[in-house]
């Protein structure tokens, strides 16, 4: 087992009655800890977050139960949020610790090192990270990586010529003219069958040396038709190749909107090309794109008493959805929403539960009526989100009030979608619209998906395909390898054996290299010494 420090959770006497109520819950989430009922003691912790999210001793404690029930990608987030919460640079020190753990329980050993490394940094006398750090070492190996110099129609450059396992390799590529890139391949240098994943232009370096190579594709043109009426249209790429996803955008004239794109065989407008809203698949031919705009229909929005709406959509197509924004003022609630037709008063538009209503084929006003408020419903934000956080407007609404959403995104992760479900009932959800809802008559948790960011630059080369971006790429890899050169230079001149005080995030790569001499050296007295065959755990838990 390998080393691991567990937070000391000290509660000292308070008077404050929610804080009394945190320590008691933090005090029966270390019980069932201590049983190892480690479901039970999340539950607990995960109580105390809700009477006080900034409490950076329950966070911690939380973590460290995902961690013994083996959720340790949970565990990584939820240690990381500890960073956060606290400025106390001891938990800080222990949390860098204990992710450099989770890393390490995935034998995910290049950044486990590295990790470990900035808890050195953290705290220089920390010997569980030191010890940790060498384990991991015994563990990398470097292994090189060929570039195949006759790949037809471009040519393929990787971010490293040598690389440890775990270490992540980012991949640039130059096509010919009139050619673009269809993908990245990595095999094994030995045995080629044995395929190494490529997520966009980056791949994890395995622990057997590399071979890069690529294929490139005839690309095909977009033109856009320059005679369109009320409005222009752009592509996002100027070529792609066969099956590429394009994607177009309108910018219509004032009081004008996109009514529909069409997509054809350049020269044969009968040769049409299917569109799905903005995106079309790129077919195995050149392609002209253009587009219809019509006169928008207006929205308008009456003047109410105690509250205030809005619309989604001042502009509008008949049959587009609209969505009407509702705040009451306090003490008060929506009673009625009323979209009346401007041609013909008797023609109104029918508005659902979420505040939604269809365009009518005419100009619209939106009216509201307000009522004293009779209820209000908890709005809460869920505690384990991982990669990001939810941020709200209100804790509290009322029936039919529109409750805005925000998002804030983790360093290397990007938003993706909002769920939002009744309070202790994941299997009843209300729909997100964009960012915001409409609160139903009943208590609700917000919560959120975040994706990890990956790079697309496969796709964001098939769009750079004229000149000067090709120049631009070519500085970009000249610079790297400038770089490389320094760095090279800088660890000619690491000592063999680097002080622990001086270790930073920022040297981790050359410090790798520094150490690399001594890995023989180091996986012997290993074996003779048999004491870091395994890493271990440590327990410092004062219950």
């Amino acid at each position: 087992m390998f080393k691991k420090s567990i937070l000391i959770v000290l509660l000292f006497s308070v008077t404050c009655l929610q804080a009394q109520s945190l320590e008691k819950m933090i005090r029966q989430g270390n019980r069932q800890y201590r049983k190892g009922n480690y479901a039970e003691a999340e539950v607990r912790y995960r109580k105390a977050l809700e009477n006080r999210a900034t409490s950076a001793e329950a966070q911690f404690n939380l973590a460290d139960a995902l961690f013994q029930q083996e959720n340790y990608d949970e565990a990584m987030s939820a240690f990381q949020k500890v960073l956060e919460m606290t400025p106390d640079a001891n938990l800080k020190s222990k949390a860098v610790f204990n992710m450099g753990n989770c890393l390490l329980a995935k034998e995910k050993y290049y950044d486990a090192f590295n990790i470990y490394k900035v808890a050195l940094k953290l705290d220089a006398g920390n010997e569980d990270a030191l010890y940790n750090l060498e384990y991991c070492r015994a563990h990398l190996k470097k292994s090189h990586i060929w570039v195949n110099p006759e790949i037809p129609h471009g040519m393929v450059e990787a971010s490293e010529k040598e690389a440890f396992n775990g270490q992540m390799v980012a991949l640039t590529s130059k096509a010919d003219e009139e050619y673009a890139l269809s993908q990245y391949m990595v095999v094994k240098a030995d045995d080629q069958q044995v395929t190494v994943n490529v997520s966009g232009n980056r791949f994890e370096m395995p622990k057997f040396d590399v071979i890069v190579t690529a294929e490139f594709k005839l690309s095909h043109k977009i033109t856009v038709d320059n005679n369109i009426k009320n409005g222009t249209i752009s592509a996002d790429r100027q070529k792609a190749i066969e099956g590429q996803q394009v994607t177009l955008h309108a910018q219509p004239e004032p009081k004008y909107m996109v009514d529909r794109f069409r997509v054809y065989r350049t020269g044969s407008p009968n040769d049409t090309v299917p569109v799905n809203d903005t995106v079309f698949q790129m077919p195995d031919f050149d392609v002209t794109v253009t587009a219809e705009f019509r006169t928008a229909l207006r929205v308008s929005v009456d003047s109410t008493s105690h509250g205030q709406i809005g619309v989604t959509d001042t502009l509008a197509l008949p049959g587009q959805n609209v969505g009407v924004i509702v705040k009451p003022d306090a003490g008060y609630q929506l009673e009625e929403i009323v979209v009346v037709s401007d041609k013909d008063e008797s023609v109104t538009a029918t508005v659902n539960d979420m505040n939604l209503f269809q365009m009518l084929d005419s100009d619209v006003t939106v009216k509201a009526t307000f009522i004293e408020a009779q209820d209000y419903y908890k709005v809460e934000v869920d505690t384990t989100i991982e990669g990001g956080h939810v941020l709200l407007d209100v804790e509290k609404a009322t029936r039919g009030e529109t409750v805005m959403l925000r998002n804030a995104p983790e360093p290397g992760y990007k938003f993706k979608e909002y769920n939002i479900y009744q309070l202790g009932d994941t299997s009843v959800h209300v729909q997100a619209l964009g960012n915001f809802f409409t609160m139903p008559g009943m208590d609700v948790t917000v919560s959120a998906v975040f994706e990890k960011q990956e790079d697309n630059q496969d796709q964001q080369e098939q769009q750079q395909q004229d000149q000067q971006e090709q120049q631009d790429q070519q500085e970009q890899q000249q610079q790297d390898q400038e770089q490389n050169q320094e760095g090279q230079q800088d660890q000619q001149q690491q000592q063999q054996k680097p002080n622990p005080q001086d270790i930073s995030k920022e040297d981790a790569q050359r410090m790798l290299d520094a150490l690399e001499n001594q890995e023989k050296e180091t996986i012997e007295k290993v074996n003779e010494q048999k004491i870091r065959t395994q890493p271990k755990r440590k327990t410092e838990k004062d219950w």
